[in-house]
This record gives structure tokens, C-alpha cells and sequence, in this order.
């Protein structure tokens, strides 16, 4: 039952400690101090109190009828099968879920297997053949030797190093030793052992390298073992049965209807609770029902009420139990803040509290108030802000491609700065709506905005791309176009695309390479002629002269021939004056 209770110094300074705590959780707590602000007037107690119950229980099936092989070097312990709880049990008592299964014998009085006569079966065994062995399964019935240096290791450790890797390489003025790399094994420690060539064997340790171990199936008999009684050749009668230990909880709270569950929240509650006023762990037996007095000894009795019979299975006994009882306080707290009476329950679980009414209602509303003061005033600079932004963003877009119009000579400046103003203007627009309400004013953002699209378009040149593409498009109708069939037009025309296009800071080296190489062509033409028409001229005097030779030669004949015309008829009177004179 609930009562009043006096308030002491500490039970008030805790209540204040949680309500205190309470208010500072409170989103948009409006008082820091509140636990200094506020008088303790009455408190009512509602103490709960909850019990934990563990129970450990040896449940044993009935036990059910074996042969036990019989071997004496392992005998099967000899327990009365209508008292199960003499069974030998390996299990601990400890509150977890354990299980196993006990083979026990009535007596140890072996009795003659009648199926195999004593063991000896006449089939031979299917694994060994009645060889009584079979080939090692560790070394596959090959049997290995180590080798005697390096001992199946397979690798032999440095001499110089002593496995170690570094040697002295060297040692200062006061006797400290520098390490280095060992020069032999370069670090490696080790080296591969020369004898057995990097492939070591190890000795078997199943055969000892005898390459056969004793049959299994048969145990070395040669003869298949008896089934019944596993080559035993006789057996005990006996029994088994499963032994498990079950663990169960169990939980009891005793408290007022009346509490609200936000205070109290698990029914029943786990883990730590409150103060622990009774706990006792009892094996064999069970706990008294008259340990506590009044609301704790109550939930102490619910909570043993509890306690697990058949429930866990047949035959079964309860071999440990454990109980705690923890009492959790929780007052209903009347308390003064600003004049006025609150209330608030108050639970040591966890501090929390649940208040009944809202102390904080003129401070709540004072502070929508004031919210919607900042909210309203945040609005109007933000609408300030945003035109701030806007006429910077429209005035950068329509100075700025103007300033570059005025500073580009290039007839395709036109297009891009007018994509210039149009991207300034919704760069900056969308800058300053998504940036809205920060720390940073709209124009700023504006202007950062700008900044960054002059600098992207800068950066991108697209006048310039422009220019280069139509010196590349008007470029290339003499690019292509051999030399002698230029005219005196394709010259000029080349000589104004590259003085218009240099103006516009295209590179023209290719047009003046191209004019040079035109004027180096001009010039051999020019050479070329003038040995034409030298050499004309040299043919001409050739021909001149030969035929002043020629000239002179015909006239020489006719005076050759005239001078022998005018000598002839002398020469014909003296030659017939010799005939008559012979005559």
C-alpha cells in the first residue's frame, strides 16, 4: 500500500538529481538550473518489489535394456535401475542446459555370447582378409625415413647467422654493435637441406615406418567381430538412460495497479532493478516460504509458487535454485517550480520520471514565440539575402559579357558571352536558393558563383575554340592544295589569315610555315628560270658562232676552189707540153 513518507535531505537531493536530469533531456529545455529551482513539498511511496527465480533440474528418461559388451579392462558402473538418482553423473550444477547419456550394468556377471560362441567368428575379416593387419593410413602403407640432416625438416639453419638472419656488421666508439644483413642466407635464416632436396619425410608416427597397424574392424583377429557382443565374446546385462539438466526462469513483481507503465515499462522486468534485499542459492531442497515479511515476502511466495515439477519431464527433481529479490523504489513527487504545484512520478529504474503535468508551459510558450519572432525575422533576411543575391548575379551577368565584348576582337565572341550572362545569372541564382538561410550572405555566394563560372569559362576558352576551329576550316583550302597551282590570290589570302588570326591569339605556325615554305618554292622557280634563260642564251651564241663557222668555212672553199679554177688551165699546157716533148 501506498503511504506518505518523510522527505530526508538525501531522498530529496535524489529526487532533485532526477528531475533534473529528466529536464535536461527535454528537447529545447528552456531552464538549465531546474533542480535548484524546484521544493520537494510531499512524496508518496509505491515501492515495487520484483523476485528472479533460476531452477536447475535432473530430468531422467526410464532406463532402457542393453547388452554391454564385456571387456575388464572397461567396466560399466553397476547401478540399481529403480533408483535412478544413483546413477554417476559427470554433469555440473551450474544454470545452464547440460545432457548425456549413463550406460550402467545390473551386475557384473559376464554371460557366453550365443551368436559367436565366445568371440570366435569363422568369417574372415573383409578389410584385412585374415591377415590381421592392414596398410597404415598415416603413410599410406609406404612407411618413411627422415632424413639425418636436417631431420625431416627440410631446410638446414645458417652457420654464420645461427638462424638469426643478421650478423655484427659493424660497432661504434662505445661498444654498441650494429646489425646487418647476414651475407650468407641474405636474411633467410635458413637454407634448403642439400640431402633430402627440398622434399622432407617425416617418420610415421601411426606404424613407427612399419607401413601396417593391427586391423580395425576386427581388432587384429583376422575374423569379422561378433556384432552382439563387439568380438567381446560375452556380456553384462544392463541399462541406459538420458540424463539432462533443464534450467528455468521465472520472474514475480509485486506493485500497484495504479503505475504507469513509462515508469515501470517490463512486466516482468529483467536485469538490475533496484536494491537487492534478499538472494540465497539452496541445492538439494527447496527455499522456505515464511523468509520476508510484508510486500517483499509476498512476491517471495508467488515467486517459489513457481517452481517447475513435471513439467520438464518424467522422472524429474529439482537439484538447485537460485532467488533474488530486488526492490525497486518509485514515488509519486509533488513538487513546486515558479509557484505552482507538479507532479511527477519518479522511479529509481533507470531515474526515470513521468511527469503529470507540463511545468514548463509559460517557457514553451515564450519560446514558440520567440521562434516564430526568429522564424519571421530569418524569413526577412532571407528574402533580403536572396534579392541581394539576385541583383548581383543579373548585374555580373550583364557587365561582365559586356566588359569582354569590349576587350575581344574576334567576331565569334558574340554567342558565348551571351551563354556567358546566361550562365552567370542562373549559376548565381541557384548558388544563393540552395545555399539559403546559411551562415554565408546571399551576395557572396552570388559573387563566388560568378567567380567560379568566369573561371570555368576561362578555363574552357570557347572563343577561343571558335577561332581556331575557322582558322582550321579556312586553313585548310591551301593546306591541301599543291603549290603550283597557286595563284597570286591563294598567296594573299594566306598572308591576311595569318595577320587576322595572329590578332586573335590563334597559333598560326603552321600558315607562316606553309608561307614560307610558298616563298622558298617562289624563290628555286625564280632560280630555275633565270638558269633557264642562261642557259637559252648560251645555246643561241652556240648556234650563232656555228654558223659563223660555218659561214666562214663556205667561204673559205669558194676561195680554195676559185684559186684552183684559176690555176687549172696552166697546169694543163705544161702537162701536154711534157707529152710532146716525150713524143
Amino acid at each position: 500500500m501506498s503511504e506518505t513518507i518523510q522527505i530526508t535531505d538525501g531522498l530529496a537531493a535524489r529526487l532533485r538529481a532526477a528531475l533534473g536530469s529528466w529536464a535536461s533531456r527535454l528537447t529545447r529545455h528552456p531552464v538549465a538550473d531546474f533542480a535548484s529551482q524546484i521544493t520537494i513539498d510531499s512524496v508518496r511511496d509505491y515501492t515495487a518489489y520484483a523476485a528472479f527465480l533460476n531452477c536447475l533440474v535432473d530430468a531422467r528418461t526410464a532406463p532402457v535394456d542393453r547388452e554391454i559388451p564385456y571387456r575388464p579392462d572397461a567396466l560399466p558402473p553397476v547401478a540399481d535401475r529403480n533408483d535412478l538418482w544413483s546413477l554417476p553423473v559427470r554433469l555440473k550444477k551450474q544454470f545452464h542446459d547440460q545432457e548425456e547419456t549413463v550406460v550402467a550394468a545390473d551386475s557384473l556377471e559376464p554371460v557366453a555370447c550365443n551368436r559367436c560362441a565366445g568371440g570366435a567368428l569363422s568369417e574372415p575379416c573383409v578389410t584385412c582378409s585374415d591377415s590381421k593387419v592392414a596398410p597404415c593410413t598415416a603413410c599410406t602403407g609406404k612407411g618413411r625415413k627422415s632424413c639425418t640432416h636436417c631431420h625431416g625438416e627440410g631446410k638446414t639453419s645458417c652457420g654464420l647467422c645461427a638462424g638469426s638472419g643478421k650478423v655484427v656488421a659493424s660497432v661504434d666508439s662505445n661498444g654498441i654493435p650494429s646489425l646487418g644483413v647476414c651475407s650468407q642466407c641474405m636474411g633467410k635464416k635458413e637454407f634448403p637441406c642439400h640431402d633430402c632436396r627440398s622434399a622432407p619425410l617425416s617418420d610415421c608416427r601411426v606404424c613407427s615406418n612399419r607401413r601396417t597397424v593391427a586391423c580395425g574392424p576386427c581388432e587384429g583377429r583376422g575374423t569379422k567381430l561378433c556384432s552382439h557382443c563387439g568380438g567381446a565374446g560375452s556380456f553384462v546385462k544392463g541399462y541406459s538412460t538420458h540424463i539432462a539438466y533443464k534450467v528455468a526462469y521465472h520472474r514475480s513483481m509485486i506493485r500497484e495497479a495504479n503505475i504507469p507503465e513509462e515508469v515501470f515499462p517490463e512486466d516482468p522486468p529483467t536485469g538490475k532493478l533496484g536494491e537487492t534485499v534478499f538472494e540465497a542459492e539452496e541445492a538439494e531442497g527447496a527455499f522456505g516460504t515464511s523468509v520476508l515479511d510484508g510486500a517483499a515476502g509476498k512476491v517471495y511466495a508467488n515467486v517459489l509458487a513457481q517452481v517447475p515439477t513435471a513439467r520438464v519431464g518424467e522422472p524429474s527433481k529439482l537439484i538447485l535454485q537460485s532467488v533474488k529479490i530486488e526492490r525497486v523504489p518509485i514515488y509519486l513527487v509533488t513538487y513546486g517550480y515558479e509557484g505552482r504545484p507538479h507532479c511527477a512520478w519518479v522511479s529509481h529504474y533507470e531515474n526515470r520520471v513521468l511527469p503529470l503535468d507540463d511545468p514548463f508551459t509559460k517557457h514553451r510558450e515564450m519560446l514558440v514565440k520567440q521562434s516564430a519572432q526568429r522564424e519571421e525575422a530569418q524569413r526577412r533576411d532571407t528574402r533580403v539575402a536572396l534579392l541581394s543575391g539576385a541583383i548581383v548575379s543579373g548585374v555580373s551577368a550583364v557587365l561582365i559579357p559586356l566588359i569582354w565584348e569590349f576587350v575581344q576582337t574576334s567576331p565569334n565572341r558574340h554567342w558565348p558571352l551571351a551563354i556567358l550572362g546566361i550562365l552567370i545569372l542562373m549559376g548565381g541564382l541557384c548558388a544563393i536558393w540552395l545555399l539559403r538561410g546559411r551562415a554565408l550572405p546571399s551576395s557572396a555566394v552570388a559573387a563566388a558563383a560568378v567567380v567560379l563560372i568566369m573561371t570555368a569559362f576561362a578555363i574552357a576558352s570557347p572563343i577561343h575554340r571558335l577561332d581556331v576551329r575557322e582558322f582550321n576550316e579556312k586553313f585548310s583550302v591551301t593546306q591541301n592544295k599543291p603549290f603550283p597551282q597557286w595563284g597570286q590570290d591563294d598567296a594573299a589570302s594566306l598572308a591576311q589569315l595569318i595577320k587576322e588570326f595572329s590578332a586573335r591569339g590563334v597559333d598560326t605556325s603552321a600558315a607562316q610555315s606553309q608561307q614560307e615554305e610558298y616563298e622558298s618554292y617562289l624563290a628555286a622557280v625564280r632560280v630555275q628560270a633565270a638558269r633557264e634563260a642562261q642557259a637559252r642564251r648560251e645555246a643561241a651564241a652556240r648556234r650563232k658562232a656555228e654558223l659563223a663557222r660555218q659561214e666562214a668555212d663556205r667561204k673559205a672553199k669558194a676561195l680554195a676552189a676559185r684559186k684552183r679554177a684559176l690555176a687549172k688551165p696552166p697546169a694543163k699546157k705544161a702537162k701536154k707540153r711534157r707529152w710532146f716533148q716525150i713524143l
